[in-house]
């Protein structure tokens, strides 16, 4: 593999991880602004724009991050990373911003999700 290719993967990974960081990032905030006293106390269409403004930027990084990723991983390994971003995300957001306790559950959780892509990938019967 040429120096030039090697360069290209590395900044292709580098800026796919950026992107699906600020996608994971921006699902965060969508989710649990709704859970925010300011928010809860906002009419319906201030809450309807604010939803729709994150979602729109969210799909403006979601979708480029999902075609680089198509460039450098499977379909089954883009799909795992994506489910360990999104676990991961979830983890960070209890505890440093909901300030919820992670619990045993989170974790089981997590681990049959990805237990499940596993077991999904490989053929079991002929």
């Amino acid at each position: 593999m040429s120096n030039l290719k090697r360069i290209n993967k590395i900044t292709t990974f580098v800026t796919w991880f950026i992107l699906m960081a600020i996608a994971c990032i921006l699902t965060v905030v969508a989710l649990f602004l709704q859970t925010r006293p300011y928010i809860k106390e906002a009419n319906f269409f201030i809450k309807l724009f604010v939803t729709q403004i994150i979602a729109m930027i969210l799909w403006g990084v979601a979708i480029p991050a999902q075609r680089l990723g198509y460039l450098i991983l499977t379909p089954f390994q883009l799909s795992l990373s994506s489910e360990v971003f999104t676990f991961i995300s979830q983890l960070l957001a209890d505890k440093l911003w909901l300030d919820k306790v992670t619990t045993n559950d989170d974790y089981i959780g997590g681990f049959l999700i990805l237990l499940g892509m596993v077991v999904a990938k490989i053929k079991l019967f002929d």
